[in-house]
């Protein structure tokens, strides 16, 4: 049997072999660069344009599509390098316009051209880039690596407000070519990867990418497979655990972008189909931030709790399959991230002035409205009946309005109302949550 990294080792080398072997910014001059931009100029003018359909055998596309990977990707390292501090403008206008002109390349690609003559090279562009961008988060500078990783999240990127269907048309024909298996296990192994190779603001826009490529609709043939979804949940569950010392004299800043990591690999760690993975308890994981728990530090905030209760619905919902799972404690769960939530609401939904709101209420409403609902799917009586109250939280606050009734619902989860389970998992280790201030049992 493979060690688990192996298939993704497999998949660099044979992309390798296509788009050129032993890569790097380091190993390149810009003089060179230029020489082969004009080298291919011609070529991949047609490709991308369709008037030559992408060929990878052909080894004068593979170079062409590879050029045009590194045209969105090198510059990132190299102006990095050359720009000192004094230069710092000039340097973030040369990373926005690279970045922006990757963006360009995919919305020419997509919009108003024939499919079949240009999704080919919408899948092998975007697997040359993964691979060429990931040579640049690995090279650095720390600026140039976060904004390689700013360049991968853009390739399953889902704009505010675009629907499910038109974001799936844009963003599928670039994870053809098995684009999508690469990408998603190259976010996992550098997810996992020490702090040395990859600092955390990378990892926010790796996991950012992660996320989007998980909840797209599921494809025939599937886009990646499930061991390497797998490989990322559990990478994203490892980050979310992080055991990090804070003192009162850590800044602010440090410790609410370590929440802001954690709620990036929260959303990854919501999209598991099931609720263990190996011995990995991802709802487990999912359990102790939607209820606050103690161990949790630390504590988490409202996103982080809306991230995870949304998915402990998911698994709710599907519990059916999983009988090792008890489907009224994650319900419990999820009732006590709604409890906080309307608390959070009740306090700043109503403020006279909207830049005073510290969060978009009324959507989050309506996103926790619609996973509680799937938890319909369950026939437990006590599931049912956590969908009752929860609902009429969250109907109020996305009409707008404060919900007195989540003190009612805060009360009864953390009293009278508890489930027939005592735990997250019918055997095995203990999968109890404990509440901050919650009495000793």
């Amino acid at each position: 049997m493979f060690p688990r990294a192996v298939p993704l080792v497999i998949g660099l080398v044979l992309c390798a072999f296509a788009f050129g072997q032993d890569e790097g910014p380091n190993k390149e001059t810009e003089t060179e660069f230029e020489n082969l931009l004009k080298k291919t100029k011609a070529l991949r003018f047609q490709l991308f344009k369709g008037d030559v359909v992408a060929d990878p055998a052909k080894a004068p596309h593979a170079e062409a599509i590879n050029v045009a990977a590194k045209d969105v990707t090198y510059p990132l390292h190299w102006r990095a390098l050359s720009l000192a501090s004094p230069g710092r403008l000039e340097q973030n206008k040369v990373i926005k316009d690279t970045v922006e002109e990757f963006e360009a390349k995919l919305r020419y690609l997509g919009k108003n051209r024939e499919p079949s003559s240009v999704a080919a090279m919408q899948g092998l562009y975007c697997k040359a880039v993964t691979l060429r961008a990931r040579d640049v988060i690995l090279s650095g500078p720390p600026i140039a690596s976060v904004n390689a990783a700013r360049i991968l999240a853009l390739i399953p990127h889902r704009p505010p407000g675009q629907g499910s269907k038109d974001w799936a048309d844009d963003v599928l024909p670039r994870l053809g070519q098995d684009t999508g298996e690469l990408l998603l296990g190259l976010c996992a192994d550098l997810v996992e990867s020490n702090a040395k190779t990859v600092n955390d603001g990378v990892r926010v826009m790796l996991l950012r990418t992660a996320h989007d490529i998980l909840a797209l609709p599921p494809q025939r043939p599937a886009l990646y497979k499930a061991e390497t979804a797998n490989k990322m949940v559990t990478a994203a569950a490892a980050v979310v655990g992080r055991k990090l010392e804070y003192t009162k004299a850590t800044p602010r800043g440090e410790v609410e972008g370590f929440k802001m990591l954690r709620a990036e690999a929260l959303r990854v760690v919501a999209r598991t189909p099931t609720p263990e993975v190996g011995k990995e308890r991802l709802a487990m994981v999912l359990a102790r931030v939607a209820a606050n728990d103690e161990k949790v530090d630390p504590a988490p905030r409202t996103e982080e709790l809306i991230e995870s209760a949304i998915g402990l619905c998911r698994l709710v919902a599907g519990s059916a399959k999983t009988p090792d799972f008890n489907p009224d404690y994650a319900a419990q769960q999820v009732a006590r991230a709604v409890y906080l939530f309307g608390l959070e609401a009740n306090g700043n939904i109503e403020s006279k002035e909207k830049m005073d709101r510290k969060r978009p209420w009324r959507v989050d409403a309506t996103r926790l409205l619609e996973a509680v609902e799937l938890m319909r799917a369950s026939k437990d009586p006590y599931v049912a009946e956590v969908v009752r109250q929860a609902r009429v939280v969250l109907v109020k606050i996305q009409d707008g309005l404060q919900s007195p009734e989540a003190n009612t619902l805060g009360t009864w989860v953390n009293g009278e109302g508890k489930p027939p389970s005592a735990s997250l998992f019918k055997a095995g280790d203990p999968s109890a949550v404990k509440p901050r201030g919650a009495p000793d049992e």
